[in-house]
């Protein structure tokens, strides 16, 4: 309302004017609630309607389920709300302040903070510098056992040096530091040293040092996010969530988690190029990469945008659980089929 003029600014000023007839709250139910709101349906003020819930969900960062609601001023000063759900039935709901999580901004003070140019230069330490979305998932994992026949292996591999760039100017940049760049967009090419370069639209790439090359890949992260970077590259922020999924069961896993029929890609696999799929995989976007590993099995990748880690990672987890025994690894730096320091098996 500061500003001098927009579309629709005096309609908002009469609108100011009038008493508020409806206020959106938050709230949310007991961890151990077994019945739950769903949309449109009624808050009650002393047995009359006073608004309703517009939506809900189970939050699994909090452990419960949370929700919106238009509600009456009178409502919204109280602590609790009246709902009627199903067959009549009435539950109670703590009012709360939104937003849910993180209502100080702890968790992205840092990059608000940073320019992009600081946000992205290389830090000091280039080997597993960086932090998995997942990484608590691992802290109570228990020591490896021996997990008979296995039939799937998942591995963490988000803490890999990479970095994202697009631009007119992109390829030429790419190539003249002396990354091997695809020429087909929705392609991968790996390097003699062990840098893999995805061609993710005609104009955007994703670099990330799969066996090594971290260095290389560092220096050119610093580059692009230095005053010097080239006129024309443009960095883009990759901080995904990187999983490998090798072994007999792989294709099953797909069939179950995948609208995209992956078994000529599992076929027709090579060691250093291949095909890049940009797919959803249980509603959430993926990148895919089919490869080969050293023993010549195929070994899907996928990087999954950081935000739907937690969700993503437990349950395709449980579907492979669902398929036989699992092992689980996390990422050591010393190689994508390393040794696992902690594991979760679990026979099928």
């Amino acid at each position: 309302m500061d500003k001098p003029f927009f579309i629709g600014q005096r309609s908002l000023a009469i609108l100011g004017k009038e008493p508020r007839r409806q206020t959106l709250v938050a709230f949310d139910l007991p961890a151990d609630a077994v019945l739950r709101p769903r949309e449109a349906h009624l808050i009650l003020d002393g047995g009359e309607i006073a608004g309703r819930v517009t939506s809900t969900c189970f939050s699994p960062t909090l452990g419960r389920c949370i929700g919106l609601a238009l509600v009456t001023p009178a409502v919204a000063e109280r602590k609790r709300l009246r709902i009627r759900i199903d067959k009549g039935e009435e539950i109670e709901a703590a009012i709360t302040q939104a937003p849910f999580y993180d209502r100080d901004g702890e968790r992205q003070r840092l990059v608000q903070e940073k320019p992009v140019a600081e946000a992205i230069r290389p830090r000091a330490a280039v080997t597993c510098a960086r932090r998995s979305p997942i990484e608590a998932a691992f802290a109570a994992a228990p020591p490896a056992r021996s997990a008979g026949s296995l039939r799937l292996r998942l591995e963490d591999l988000s803490p890999r040096e990479r970095f994202g760039c697009k631009g007119p100017a992109a390829e030429a940049w790419l190539a003249a530091a002396g990354f091997t760049v695809p020429r087909a967009p929705n392609s991968a090419q790996v390097d003699s040293s062990g840098v893999l370069v995805a061609r993710l639209a005609t104009a955007e790439f994703l670099i990330e040092a799969v066996e090594g090359g971290a260095e290389r890949v560092a220096a050119a992260r610093g580059q692009l996010g230095s005053a010097a970077r080239p006129a024309g590259v443009y960095p883009v922020a990759r901080a995904d969530l990187v999983i490998d999924i090798s072994g007999t069961h792989l294709n099953p896993l797909l069939r179950q988690v995948c609208s995209v029929d992956f078994a000529p890609l599992l076929e027709s696999r090579a060691a250093t190029s291949g095909p890049v799929t940009l797919t959803s995989m249980i509603g959430v976007s993926v990148v895919a990469l089919v490869r080969e590993d050293s023993e010549r099995e195929p070994v899907l990748t996928l990087w999954v945008d950081p935000s739907f880690a937690h969700y993503f990672w437990t349950t395709v987890l449980q579907v492979a659980r669902d398929l036989g025994a699992v092992t689980v690894n996390e990422y050591s730096g010393a190689g994508r089929f390393s040794a696992p320091s902690q594991a979760i098996h679990q026979r099928g």
